[in-house]
């Protein structure tokens, strides 16, 4: 008996389309401001600009509150006259940054400032709070102010219960940084230096609070 063969051919699947997508808009300092100035944001909106883009803020839970404060009202009895302390105030950082950091010690009074956003060349230092935050603040917010030399960097690292200071910003960079970093544990004092001068002393005690282990 003929045995007869059947062929079988593979059946090709339909390939699937890769749906394109929609640009972001990105937006410039220069028109937030505007934003901003027109009322479309405002204190109430969780928001600030980075790389062009709004982005919500993270949520601040007591010890965060406790760090922030803590240091504020130590760096307002301590900096000189012709400084101001600045408590999550917006600060522009090329042409599509403006984040508004914990605090930042800046140069002039606050009347200056009618009228212009701060820049990195007015500060003296900035500080970041980090609970939730610490990638955020120790990789993408150090990058972007080394690029814009700002000039020395505080990170407060609350769950190692360290404060991380940062010093001469490389600048412009493929990958920017600080080439000078010291950390402060319990125990140790930071130096507050403006403009290259020592102005006092901050024990970290004072800002971040005893652990478990009470220390």
């Amino acid at each position: 008996m003929a045995t007869t063969m059947t062929e079988t051919r593979a059946v090709a699947e339909p390939e699937m389309e890769i749906e394109p997508e929609f640009p972001p808009h990105l937006m410039t300092v220069d028109r937030y401001e505007k934003m901003v100035e027109a009322g479309v944001y405002g204190p109430r909106d969780p928001v600030f600009l980075w790389d062009g883009r709004l982005v919500e803020k993270m949520p601040k839970g007591d010890l965060h509150s406790f760090a922030s404060l803590s240091l504020l009202y130590l760096l307002i009895r301590m900096i000189p006259a012709h400084w101001h302390v600045a408590h999550e105030i917006p600060l522009k950082i090329g042409l599509v940054c403006m984040p508004e950091p914990d605090l930042m010690v800046v140069r002039g009074q606050l009347r200056d400032f009618l009228g212009r956003a701060r820049t990195s060349g007015d500060v003296g230092f900035v500080v970041e709070i980090a609970d939730a935050s610490v990638t955020q603040d120790s990789v993408t917010k150090l990058r972007a102010y080394a690029a814009d030399r700002v000039p020395i960097y505080w990170v407060a690292n609350l769950p190692n219960r360290r404060i991380i200071v940062h010093s001469d910003p490389s600048g412009p960079a493929e990958i920017p940084g600080y080439r000078a970093v010291r950390e402060y544990g319990p125990g140790d004092e930071i130096p507050v230096v403006l403009d290259g001068i020592e102005v006092g002393r901050v024990a970290v005690s004072e800002i971040l609070p005893a652990g478990d282990d009470g220390r």
